[in-house]
């Protein structure tokens, strides 16, 4: 009955402080899942998966999965994401549709819009009792591109439970050190249910085939990140989320891998 009760707090302490925040510390690699108007100023197609594991108090494990599929066509982008989150006998998942619109204001300047429209299901079993949830979730969003300044802000219904309304914002500046070296400054500011999180950080890439992040979350703490582009078009990422743990989060990590046809580098 102690390991019970104990379950039932961690379930819905899991439930108000991380599976409302459906957040990654990899957050710019698959940013369409949160802003669907990037896809239309990216410039290659990818297919990946992003997956974090957490251990949420003694014997509970807790995962969190974002698989995406990009693609652009003249100005148009197309996209499609799938969100799962896994904790014990709690299950939520969603499935979503993006397409964007490219326009091109003058050689450094590029506008683009985006709308994106899916599904959203939630169970969870505490005992003997079941509690199912389903709507739709939907999101409106801009960006602007001016050289290598990316700006973007996005608005609407996203696939948490109990979040009625959602807003974010990023942006992200590449910065030339060298001829092998790129700092890429990122943010992203987002707001759930009026409750706002912060993302921010730094990445240090070299070639673009190797990079290190250092990233701070409000929800989680300073996350680092590692990447590797290999075989011209195949990128992978891990990363050690947390290094100041909070109160239930004994260790959590990402794994990241993304296809990204047509690339050069990847």
């Amino acid at each position: 009955m102690k390991h019970f009760l104990i379950a039932i707090v961690l379930a819905f302490s899991f439930l108000k402080s991380h599976a409302q925040v459906g957040n990654l510390s990899m957050f710019c690699e698959s940013i369409s899942w949160q802003i669907s108007s990037i896809t239309a100023l990216n410039t290659i197609p990818q297919l990946g998966i992003t997956s974090q594991v957490q251990q949420i108090g003694p014997g509970s494990l807790a995962n969190r999965t974002l698989l995406f599929a990009e693609t652009q066509k003249g100005n148009n982008g197309f996209g499609v994401n799938y969100y799962g989150d896994f904790f014990d006998m709690t299950f939520q998942h969603a499935l979503q549709g993006h397409y964007s619109r490219k326009l091109q204001l003058n050689d450094d300047m590029s506008l683009a819009f985006g709308t994106s429209l899916g599904a959203y299901l939630y169970q969870g079993t505490f005992g003997t009792i079941t509690e199912r949830e389903g709507y739709g979730i939907y999101q409106v969003a801009t960006a602007i591109k001016y050289k290598n300044l990316l700006v973007a802000y996005s608005l609407g219904r996203k696939a948490w439970r109990n979040v009625g309304f959602s807003q974010n914002i990023y942006a992200t500046h590449r910065v030339k050190l060298s001829q092998d070296f790129f700092l890429d400054p990122l943010f992203h500011l987002f707001w759930v249910t009026q409750q706002p999180y912060l993302q921010t950080g730094l990445r240090l890439s070299w070639k673009d085939w190797v990079d290190v992040g250092l990233i701070y979350q409000s929800e989680n703490g300073t996350n680092l990140t590692f990447g590797l582009n290999l075989f011209k078009n195949i990128r992978l990422g891990y990363a050690v989320v947390g290094l100041n743990p909070n109160l239930f989060t004994q260790y959590s990590q990402e794994f990241l891998i993304i296809w990204r046809p047509g690339s050069s580098k990847g």
